[in-house]
């Protein structure tokens, strides 16, 4: 388990909110934690991809889709803010997130 600084949290809402915007075509500043994903940008769960590809290469991060997967199945992505929080606790745990 790693440790999640306020920083490292700061670093991972900025990554999301900058591609939920890139990839809805918004600016980020029009995303707050609590805009809704699918509701108000339309996007889709492919975006989760990218964002895990970002985030292994920005922190070095081993986690498996599979668990991933398994996780969201039972925690449902709704905000912007579900979807930080997923990715600090995989920034955390890695592949024992499912032992939340």
């Amino acid at each position: 388990m790693r440790a999640l600084t306020d920083d490292v949290r700061e670093e991972i809402s900025t990554m999301v909110i900058r591609c939920y915007a890139n990839d809805c075509d918004v600016k980020p500043e029009e995303i707050c934690k609590e805009t809704k994903i699918q509701e108000e940008l339309g996007s889709d769960s492919l975006l989760l991809i990218s964002l895990l590809e970002e985030a292994t290469q920005n922190y070095g991060l081993e986690i498996s889709l599979s668990n991933i997967g398994k996780y969201i199945n039972r925690r449902p992505l709704y905000t912007i803010n579900d979807v930080i929080d997923t990715f600090c606790k995989i920034y955390k745990y890695g592949n024992d997130i499912l032992k939340l």
